[in-house]
């Protein structure tokens, strides 16, 4: 039997070239594995950030039950401050923070009235720092009513329609709202 042996001139790859040839190869395969996962843990991080919103939108509405259930059924700014400890004179005011800061017994902390995805709006850290609308994402619904249960309650700001002040929206009639295709329908209604 005869073996090859090659040729006798001919070298193989040096040290060097073999470790160049591998970090080639690592950085390859690294920029392409990174450039797949980074835009979806981007959309992930997204989606968990709505989630969030509409888990903190659900606290909000579930502590303003709360409050009207103290207060004869009524929502804040629906009672008077001199009647029934509510924020009725606020209403025409740009100061939506006070119909919530009205809750904050209800509400655990302020910092849920800062959706995570809103990056334009400051989180309060507790109730004495929570002071202006800066400190809030959320809008309120004038005229949410336990009459008609599907009235909007509270939502995002990423809506069209109603009174606009301070940037919050304040929903006149709930038929006038609407939400631009790009947003997240994120809202409590009254329903219990």
């Amino acid at each position: 039997m005869k073996m090859f042996r090659g040729n006798p001139g001919a070298a193989g790859l040096t040290r060097s070239e073999v470790i160049v040839i591998i970090g080639v190869t690592l950085l390859v395969v690294f920029v392409g594995f990174f450039g797949l996962t980074i835009p979806a843990l981007r959309r992930g991080k997204a989606k968990a950030q709505r989630v969030r919103c509409v888990f903190q939108l659900h606290e909000i509405g579930v502590g303003f039950h709360s409050w009207s259930d103290d207060h004869n059924n009524e929502l804040p700014w629906g009672a008077s401050s001199r009647d029934g400890g509510g924020t009725l004179e606020f209403v025409s005011k740009a100061a939506e923070y006070r119909h919530f800061l009205i809750a904050s017994n209800e509400l655990k902390t302020p910092k849920i009235l800062v959706c995570p995805s809103d990056a334009s709006r400051i989180r309060s850290q507790t109730w004495d720092t929570f002071a202006s609308d800066a400190n809030l994402s959320y809008f309120i619904g004038l005229d949410a009513n336990y009459a008609l249960p599907s009235t909007l309650l509270t939502g995002d700001r990423n809506i069209e329609g109603g009174n606009r002040s301070s940037g919050n929206t304040i929903l006149i009639a709930a038929k006038q709202a609407s939400w631009g295709v790009t947003y997240i329908i994120a809202w409590a209604t009254l329903a219990k």
